[in-house]
């Protein structure tokens, strides 16, 4: 469609040739878009980001009627675009993104595009169907592979392409798109002008802790008291040193960012000082106080002690493998109480991994 326009009759085309003309740029912002719904960005099974929308263009955007002549202008509803914006894990630009991780792009079912590098930045995929402007509202669909997002947000904002008579382009881009929230569900506001890195979406890692049964090697009674009284306590071996290690499983993604913590309850509770979980004999109300360092096989900052509250952990990435597993190996330290003496002890340890919360 193409239509004659007299600049000062139209003005908010006026004011976007007027400020194109004077910065001499390709690229301008302009309000495109009426609003933007049903945004949801989502974590896959096979660890790939789904992202969908929906956008209402302004009403009548591409319908210019009766205008005067000089100068010929047409927005071309055959060369539709969008702009993704990504980030590195500390909210600056990513200018490296694999295009080829950019997957399954759809506008209203349409799904032939050009994917432009990073560019002022941002990325610019053009929509290359020759077609009628059929909606004023599109529904967009694209699939991030995995490992194609550093950080796990992406800002997003619709954009169209401006012609005059001699089909000299310049590329709008809304002024203002959208982001998705930590909850991936919801439509938040945001600027390309100035396009500071979302929050990232929070991801459950879904953590799975491995069951383990510690047994120990028989403890001399003489020596544990020694021990206990010169204040190191007598350090407990394992049966089987190869099958002792405390495991936990859990999705990486999104969790090299954040932070978290690990404690534990026992069966037994503590002793009245709170300093030790407790091993009690299986007939008898007799007692062996004990206490768990855990030694990460990596950082030694992942290294832990319990029962002291609660401990910070910090969880590592792997890019080959979106499970992850972490191990431990256990140290137990035993102390012996006023009614400790011969027979057997057991105990039961529930472990809990949960987000640390600044104080």
């Amino acid at each position: 469609m193409r239509v004659k326009m007299k600049i000062k009759k139209l003005f908010w085309l006026g004011l976007i040739f007027s400020s194109i003309t004077q910065a001499q740029e390709d690229f301008s912002f302009f309000p495109l878009s009426q609003h933007y719904s049903s945004c949801q960005m989502r974590l896959l099974a096979d660890q790939s980001i789904q992202i969908s929308f929906s956008v209402n263009f302004k009403k009548n955007l591409f319908d210019l009627k009766n205008i005067d002549t000089h100068r010929f202008m047409k927005i071309s509803p055959s060369e539709l675009s969008l702009y993704l914006f990504f980030y590195h894990l500390d909210g600056s630009p990513d200018h490296h993104i694999n295009l080829s991780g950019i997957q399954n792009i759809s506008f209203n079912g349409m799904t032939e595009f050009h994917i432009t590098p990073y560019v002022n930045n941002m990325y610019q995929v053009i929509l290359k169907k020759n077609s009628e402007f059929l909606s004023e509202q599109y529904h967009v669909k694209l699939t991030l592979l995995p490992n194609t997002l550093k950080r796990l947000s992406v800002g997003i904002a619709i954009g169209a392409i401006l012609k005059d008579s001699h089909q000299k382009k310049w590329h709008l881009i809304d002024h203002q798109g959208i982001s998705f929230g930590a909850s991936g569900q919801s439509c938040e506001p945001f600027y390309p002008k100035n396009p500071q890195a979302p929050v990232p979406l929070k991801i459950d890692p879904k953590f799975k802790l491995s069951s383990t049964l510690w047994k120990l090697k028989k403890v001399n009674l003489d020596k544990l008291r020694e021990k206990t009284d010169s204040g190191t306590g007598l350090k407990a071996e394992f049966m089987n040193t190869t099958q002792n290690k405390f495991c936990v499983n859990y999705v990486s993604l999104g969790t090299v960012a954040r932070k978290y913590r690990v404690s534990a309850r026992n069966q037994n509770g503590l002793d009245i000082t709170g300093q030790f979980f407790q091993l009690k004999e299986e007939k008898e109300n007799q007692l062996i106080h004990y206490k768990m360092d855990f030694y990460h096989e990596g950082p030694t900052k992942n290294d832990f002690s319990l029962p002291n509250g609660h401990q910070q952990i910090h969880l590592k990435k792997n890019d080959e493998n979106p499970i992850t597993q972490m191990c431990w190996a256990p140290d137990i330290t035993l102390f012996s109480s006023e009614s400790t003496d011969q027979g057997n002890y057991s105990d039961v340890l529930h472990f809990v991994i949960t987000p640390y919360l600044e104080e």
